[in-house]
């Protein structure tokens, strides 16, 4: 049925999010497409807009995101937006502010929501400063640099922890203080997901099987 997966992101651009579609493309059974509500910048990007329609992603507005889920499909949704993925490596953990439109979302459409973090994409992809200028000429946010220039990926340990399901009652015309407060369950939910795999990376605490949730 309809859910909504919210993580936080890591690893300069997409790759957090090619990465969950592959877990849940791979590792659950059975199989599951999550479909992301992609950045508007990703229309102007040259074959950007093709490539995500044709991986089943969507234009983030609301109207997409509530004909998927009436669908009975899987939303996968990033609050942090592209704040989140100019963290630089020194604060790959940390987590920036959150929206609050996926609250609302999933209240209104009574969608149970799973929050999950994703580790590794700092490693993959060490940020050590973002190029704005150059990425406003290119039509994007920003372009990430990392120790060795382009931000190619390179081998690391990615890994996605997932939280058991959090159900909010509402309508989704909440006062601001009540969406606010629900959000900050889901991030808080979030940061101890991403304290588990810290400890985990750091051998603190024993490693999970490939596949184990």
């Amino acid at each position: 049925g309809r859910v909504m997966l919210v993580g936080n992101h890591s690893g300069g651009f997409a790759l957090d999010g090619m990465m969950t579609v592959c877990s849940q493309f791979f590792d659950q059974e059975p199989p599951r497409l999550a479909q992301a509500m992609v950045e508007k910048f990703m229309n102007t990007v040259p074959f950007g807009s093709q490539i995500s329609s044709r991986l089943g992603h969507l234009t983030g507005l609301p109207e997409h995101a509530e004909r998927l889920l009436s669908d009975e499909r899987m939303l996968m949704v990033f609050p942090e937006g592209v704040k989140g993925t100019a963290k630089l490596f020194k604060e790959r953990y940390s987590l920036v502010q959150f929206g609050t439109g996926f609250m609302r979302l999933a209240t209104k459409m009574k969608t149970p929501i799973v929050p999950f973090a994703f580790m590794g994409g700092g490693e993959a992809v060490p940020t050590i400063s973002n190029a704005r200028t150059l990425g406003k000429l290119l039509g994007v946010p920003y372009i990430p640099i990392t120790p060795w220039g382009l931000a190619v990926p390179i081998p690391a340990k990615l890994e996605v922890y997932y939280s058991p399901p959090m159900m909010f009652e509402g309508t989704g015309s909440e006062e601001d203080e009540v969406v606010a407060a629900n959000v900050q369950l889901v991030k808080d939910r979030i940061a101890s997901l991403i304290d588990v795999g810290k400890k985990r990376r750091r051998g603190e605490i024993p490693a999970l099987p490939r596949g184990t949730r």
